[in-house]
């Protein structure tokens, strides 16, 4: 889909903000588009965005990668512009803006953690059946 490099679309990437019809308390959809693109092109075809993230009122969050191309430069390169974007914009309505993120790996590293401790996980269990 892209030609260019990555690196060269990202350093020119532009950010397009969508949302919000109900004032502020309503919610925003920040997408990372290549340079260039019109709100036209991108209601034609909304696979032509890299990246996005939402927020809420003053939370902000859902950050992804949209765009297969862009896999490999990681979430964090990829949507720490629109991180920004969108906290600078919470921060404008006056409110300090509040950023969470999933722990990707946590759940497989919580069940290799338990397999490897079975001593522990047979604790655990105990414990909650004593607590019924």
């Amino acid at each position: 889909l892209f030609s260019s490099s990555s690196s060269s679309i990202l350093d020119t990437a532009v950010i397009h903000r969508r949302g919000g019809e109900a004032g502020f308390t309503g919610s925003y959809e920040y997408l990372l588009l290549p340079p260039g693109t019109t709100s036209d092109q991108l209601k034609e075809d909304p696979k032509i965005a890299i990246a996005s993230i939402y927020s809420h009122r003053n939370m902000v969050f859902g950050a992804r990668i949209l765009n297969e191309s862009f896999q490999s430069d990681g979430l964090v390169k990829i949507c720490t512009p629109l991180l920004h974007a969108a906290m600078e914009h919470t921060e404008e309505k006056g409110v300090q803006g509040r950023a969470i993120s999933t722990l990707n790996g946590l759940c497989a590293f919580a069940q290799e953690f338990l397999q490897e401790n079975e001593n522990l996980h047979s604790s655990m269990i105990q414990l909650d059946e004593q607590s019924l």
